[in-house]
This record gives C-alpha cells, structure tokens and sequence, in this order.
C-alpha cells in the first residue's frame, strides 16, 4: 500500500468556531467547580473571600484551563476497521482529517517525517485513505498519534488512538472517542460483506450464477436448509426455528461444491448477512469468533478433510465440529457450511441432528438437471430437443463438471459429423452421446475401474480417486477439466473445487 503526504483543507475558520464554543462550556463549568459566577461582563466571587484569595482563584482557574492533558483509547479488531472507523468519524464531525509532519532530532540532525496515509480495501473495489502515524485535523489544537498493533491473529490486534490537548478541550476528546466507537459499532467494513479467511474481500460481481444448475432434490434440500434461512432470518426467529444451523454438503471432485459457496456468498450479500469463506488450514476459532462480531453471518468450510492423510480425517472434520459447538451458542445468528469429499469418514456421532443439521449429496443428476445443464452449456448450439431421457443413461457416474465438459466437446463431434465448419454446424442428441460415452474412460481411470455402489453409507455415490500408478493419470485430468478456480481481479484463487 502506498504512502501519501497529507493536504490540509481550508476548514479552519469552521473549527473555530466550534473551539470558541467548546472553550466556553468549559470555562463556565470550571468556574462554577471553583466557586467562580459569570454574570454579563462581571465575575461573582463568593461573599467574604478576600481579594487574595479571589486572585489566587482566578489565577488557579486560567492555569486550569490550559494545562496540558493527554489520553489514549484503545479500538479492538482488524486494523483496517479501526482506522477506516477513526478516519470517517473525523471527517464527518470536522471535515477532515490527515497525517501531519512530525520533526525529529537524532544525534545526526533536525529531519522531518512527512504525514503518511494508507489506501486500505473497504470493499472487493473500493480502496479509502486513512492517516496513521501522527494525524491531526485542521484547525484544531489537538494532535494524535494513531499505533497500529496487527497480530498473529488477526482477532486480537487493535489500534491505539493517543490524543494531546489541553484541558478545556476533554468535552472535545470524549466527543471524539464516542464517535469513533459509534462507527466501529454501526459501519464496520467487512459486515454485510463476503469476505475469504484472510479477511481480503470476495469479488462475486465476475460469475454468472445462473448458470449453477442443481438436480431436484439437491435443490430442494439447499433451499430449505440454507437459502432459505438467509432469505428468511426474521419469519425464522419469529416461529421459533433456530437460524444457527451446520450443514454438511458431501460429493465427489467436480459436483459443484465451490459454486454453491459462491451461491451462499451471493445471497448472503443481498440479504445482509456477512459471507467467510474460510479455506483449509486457517484457523477456525478466529473465523467463528469473527462471525459472531458480525452476524448474522454465513461460514463456508471449504474441503474440511482437504491436506491430511486418510487417518486423520475423522479427527480433523470432529475439531472443526467441536469448535462450532465450543464457539457458538444456541442463539447466534450464525449459518455453518461444511464441504467433504470424505463423508463416509465422519463418525455417526458426529452426525445426529444438533450437531449437523442436514447433510445434503451434490452431484446427483436427475433428467431434470441434466436438460438444464445442456441448454446451458451448449451456448446456443443445440440442433434439436434435448432427449434428456435417452442421454442420462450415458452419464452412469458422472459428476456435473463431466456433463459440463461432454457439452463443451460436443461441438467437436458434430463438426466431424458434417465434415462442416465450427461456425454454422449445430449439436444433435447423438452428438452429445457420443460425447459422453468418449468421457468414458477418462473416467474409468479416475475411479479406479471401481463400479459406483448405492450402498455406502452416508456418501453413496462417492466413488474413490485413483492412488499410486493412476494417480498422475487423474491429477492431470483434473488439472485440465474438473479444477474450476474462482479468482479475484489479482488472479488469487479464492475457492478451488
């Protein structure tokens, strides 16, 4: 982040004004604390004093007035927050506020250190300067140094706002500390927001979300169990229903996991809920901890099993599980969202309803999804009726991201079919069967020549990714077809499915 040299504004006959009034308020209730009354141009001394005295208490009251005084309060949570909330409370009660030049003498010499800003991200593409350092507003006999304290965790950093003035100005600090806090409280800048656990900001603006294509009951089961508790938070409350809520969704690579985390993000965003995609490894307590702060908030765990070995897995997803227990109470307002290619991993204690909610299979296509997501993938292209009945019985297996592929390739097939050009050339129902079936040893390989059975428990429809030999052969597949990356503007992967 840049640094910038701070321009006054001309705000100072304004500031003033609102001195001159501050300084009178005081002064009259210091006079008062010290037996001191103001009438018209006259000052009243209690009766009997003598002239020494009473001169001795207005001596002792103008010193009063111009001592110097000096105090910090402390503002707790991610840096940025704090100095945006400090930033936007000055100027809407000033005007404006800066850094300022400081001067420093060293052994060496006299140097001066010019006033510093940074520009911070309020949104995924909005940045705003906000001052640090020694800060001051125009006009007014007051300075600030503004410490940043960032640390390890994120949760537990804060800024320390020191202020100097003198004494008849303390009514103008505690205005100051009020409005600062009261905008930490009603504006922080990640509330309302999507967000990833790195507390960088999610750009859902780039991805055509209707394009997602859900089977029937998939999409039933999300509707109910997620959507509509975002959708719906007060009638919720309102009837009694508990809007905390952990939903495991579980599914092989490519059933649309990452998309449903962008769906969630999206319409957490229009409804006012804050979105955290928390990505594997990072620490979930603090990602809880923050949801709390900024509730009603939707986390999306992503790939909770993703990184450790085959042993480990249950033990991993059970931490996770514990820590939303441990965390959160029955009464937040707080939607946790699981992702799993390894449900079958989770012990059934883990899974009774209290613990986690609703568990909802992705992935599974029905005529319904399938027609869908050939109308939509096939741009345009389709010659002919979709025949879903006929070409789900091609798809034995597959996950949407190979339905996604199979209509990409389809153009191919047709081409060779009229011996045409890619540009006039339309896609028949054998043109996709085609594609599909030439899909299928790509993923036989993928599953290891292992059939799909109904009967697996949780995770019916999981089937096993292929290890040793083929594993090069899948990683490469998967690499080229099924590893859909979600980016911000930078290029960072956000999600990965």
């Amino acid at each position: 982040m840049s640094e910038e040299r701070g321009t006054k504004l001309n705000t100072e006959s304004e500031v003033d004004k609102m001195i001159k009034a501050f300084g009178a308020v005081l002064e009259r209730q210091y006079e008062r604390q010290n037996g001191i009354t103001r009438q018209g141009d006259r000052i009243i001394l209690p009766e009997g004093i003598s002239y020494t005295d009473a001169v001795k208490a207005i001596q002792k009251h103008e010193k009063g007035l111009y001592a110097p005084a000096a105090r910090n309060f402390k503002l707790d949570g991610h840096p940025h927050e704090c100095l945006v909330a400090f930033t936007r409370a000055m100027k809407r009660e000033f005007g404006n506020v800066l850094g300022a030049s400081k001067e420093v003498n060293s052994f060496f010499g006299s140097y001066t250190i010019p006033g510093l800003s940074k520009a911070v991200p309020i949104s995924f593409d909005e940045n705003m300067n906000v001052p640090y350092g020694t800060v001051e507003i125009p006009g007014l006999p007051v300075s600030f140094e503004v410490e940043v304290y960032q640390q390890e965790r994120i949760m537990d950093s804060y800024v320390l706002i020191n202020a100097q003035y003198e004494k008849r100005f303390e009514p103008l600090i505690d205005k100051i500390e009020a409005a600062v806090r009261e905008e930490m409280r009603d504006n922080p800048i990640f509330k309302g927001k999507a967000i990833n656990s790195d507390f960088q900001f999610i750009n859902l603006g780039a991805f055509d979300l209707s394009r997602i294509v859900h089977g029937v009951q998939e999409e039933r089961d999300l509707n109910a169990h997620i959507f509509r508790t975002i959708k719906s938070t007060k009638d919720a409350q309102r009837n009694g229903l508990n809007v905390k809520r952990t939903v495991l969704l579980y599914g092989p690579y490519g059933t649309g996991k990452t998309l449903t985390a962008l769906e969630a993000a999206n319409v957490s965003v229009e409804n006012g809920w804050t979105f955290i995609n928390v990505k594997p490894g990072d620490d979930i307590v603090q990602a809880l901890e923050f949801a709390k702060r900024y509730q009603p908030c939707c986390v999306f765990f992503e790939d909770i099993d993703r990184d450790v070995s085959s042993g480990d897995r249950t033990d991993k997803i059970n931490t996770i599980l514990n820590s939303i227990d441990g965390v959160l109470s029955k009464n937040t307002k707080i939607l946790s969202i699981l992702t799993t290619n390894n449900a079958d991993k989770i012990q059934p204690a883990m899974l009774r309803p209290g613990r986690i909610d609703a568990v909802i299979k992705l992935g599974v296509i029905d005529e319904q999804s399938l027609e869908r997501l050939v109308a939509r993938h096939t741009n345009g292209k389709m010659g002919e009726a979709i025949d879903s009945a006929r070409l789900l019985k091609s798809t034995e297996g597959y996950t949407p991201s190979f339905i996604v592929e199979a209509c990409g390739r389809a153009i191919l097939y047709a081409v060779d079919r009229v011996d045409g050009d890619f540009g006039s050339v339309k896609i028949t129902n054998n043109d996709l069967e085609a594609s599909l079936q030439g899909l299928r040893e790509q993923y036989r390989l993928m599953t290891n020549s292992q059939e799909v059975s109904p009967d697996r428990g949780v995770d019916g429809a999981i089937t096993k990714v292929v290890r040793g030999q083929l594993e090069d052969a899948f990683m490469t597949f998967k690499s080229n077809h099924l590893n859909k990356r979600v980016v911000q503007g930078n290029g960072e992967a956000l999600f990965t499915e």
